[in-house]
């Protein structure tokens, strides 16, 4: 199994499916910052607010949740390669799973792989803080789901 060609085939899934649907949203905001159609012709008010910040703010969200979405499904992308690695590749497999992740799957799998092949990962030209970060959103997200306050109410 080729873990490294479904790794790179869900990861340019992630970035189409975000650049695609994002387009809309963005040209929302697009538009309300130059004033064009429909935006063009705003309502009188007395607020001192600007005008459309409601749909400004809207289409800002929906990107914001659009981001978190593509974040948790390259984590899980990146769990799946892991995983692909451990069982069907090298073929190694954690003593204490829960122990071992404590800290999180991909320290979890650097270090385990980091014995298996003998490297401290100095000369690896991957981000690892970059890689470990991607796990980070979907553990703020999944707190933000059980919260009561929803982020942008009152």
């Amino acid at each position: 199994m080729d873990a490294r060609y479904f790794l790179k085939s869900r990861t340019a899934f992630v970035r189409l499916f975000y650049s695609e649907s994002a387009k809309a949203f963005v040209d929302v905001q697009h538009r309300i910052e130059n004033q064009l159609p429909p935006f063009d012709n705003p309502p009188y008010s007395e607020d001192g607010e600007p005008a459309f910040l409601e749909e400004w703010m809207d289409a800002d969200t929906v990107l914001e949740v659009l981001g978190l979405a593509c974040i948790s499904m390259l984590s899980d992308a990146l769990k799946l390669y892991f995983n692909t690695l451990a069982n069907r590749v090298i073929g190694f497999s954690f003593q204490n799973k829960k122990a071992a992740f404590r800290g999180g799957f991909v320290p979890a799998y650097f270090e385990a792989l980091g014995e298996i092949l003998d490297t401290d990962w100095s000369d690896c030209p991957a981000d690892r803080a970059l890689i470990e970060q991607i796990a980070l959103p979907r553990k703020s997200r999944l707190a933000w789901r059980g919260s009561d306050v929803i982020p942008g109410d009152p």
